[in-house]
C-alpha cells in the first residue's frame, strides 16, 4: 500500500490505524493501493471517500481533530473498501439498502466503525503521542555532497576489496595445508611402491 500523508497527522499513527482497521474488517492491507490523507484549512473538518474498484481512500483531516475522529474516519473507509473486496471476490450478499450496491450500507459500515474505534478507544491517546514523539524524536536526515558519496563509496571499495584479500589469503594458506598433506601421501605410496616387489618375493608359492 502507498500512503501519502501531507496533512499534520504523524505517518505513524496514520498506518497504525489502516493496519489496525483492515485488520478488523478482515482485509488484508496489501490490497489497498493508496491511502491519501489531507489536511484542512479548517482544524476540526474531516471528510473521506472509498475508490471502491481501485482499493484506496482519500481522508481529509483538520489539524485540531481528537484521535477517536480520525481513527473513525479511516476505519470508515477501510470498512467501504473491505466490504466491497468480500462482496465482489469472497462471495459476501451485497446490501442494497440506502442505494448501496457494493461496499455496503452506511449503516452497516458505521455501526462496525464504532464498535471497532470503542475498542481502542483507551489506547488511542497514547498511540498518537508514542508517534509523535518518534517523529519528533528522529534525528533530520543529513544528505551528502557529491564528494562526500564519492569518498564513501571509496571507503566502501576499499573495505571490499580488503576482504576479499584476506579471503584469498586464507583460501592460499589452506591450499599451502592441502599441498603438503598430498605430497605426504604421495611420497608415502612411492615407498610402498618401491617395496612392493620385494614383498611379493616373500610371499610363498602354492605350487
Amino acid at each position: 500500500m502507498k500512503l501519502k500523508n501531507t496533512s499534520t497527522w504523524p505517518t505513524i499513527f496514520v498506518r497504525r490505524i489502516i493496519t489496525y482497521g483492515c485488520r478488523k474488517w478482515g482485509h488484508q492491507v496489501k490490497r489497498l493501493t493508496e491511502a491519501k490523507i489531507r489536511g484542512s484549512d479548517y482544524d476540526h473538518q474531516y471528510s473521506g471517500r472509498a475508490y471502491l474498484y481501485e482499493q484506496r481512500f482519500v481522508a481529509t483531516m483538520g489539524a485540531k481533530l481528537k484521535p477517536q475522529a480520525a481513527a473513525h474516519l479511516i476505519i470508515h473507509e477501510v470498512g467501504h473498501l473491505a466490504v466491497y473486496w468480500k462482496e465482489r471476490y469472497d462471495g459476501q450478499r451485497k446490501d442494497r439498502r440506502n442505494g448501496k450496491g457494493w461496499g455496503g450500507s452506511e449503516e452497516y459500515i458505521e455501526r462496525l466503525t464504532k464498535k471497532f474505534v470503542a475498542e481502542i478507544e483507551p489506547m488511542l491517546a497514547d498511540w498518537y503521542s508514542d508517534a509523535v514523539n518518534d517523529v519528533v524524536e528522529k534525528p533530520p536526515v543529513q544528505k551528502l555532497s557529491a564528494p562526500q558519496r564519492r569518498a564513501l563509496s571509496a571507503l566502501r571499495g576499499v573495505e571490499r576489496w580488503r576482504d576479499k584479500q584476506r579471503k584469498a589469503e586464507a583460501a592460499q594458506r589452506k591450499a599451502g595445508r592441502r599441498i603438503k598433506e598430498y605430497e605426504k601421501k604421495v611420497r608415502y605410496y612411492e615407498r610402498t611402491l618401491e617395496a612392493m616387489p620385494s614383498i611379493c618375493g616373500q610371499v610363498p608359492s602354492r605350487g
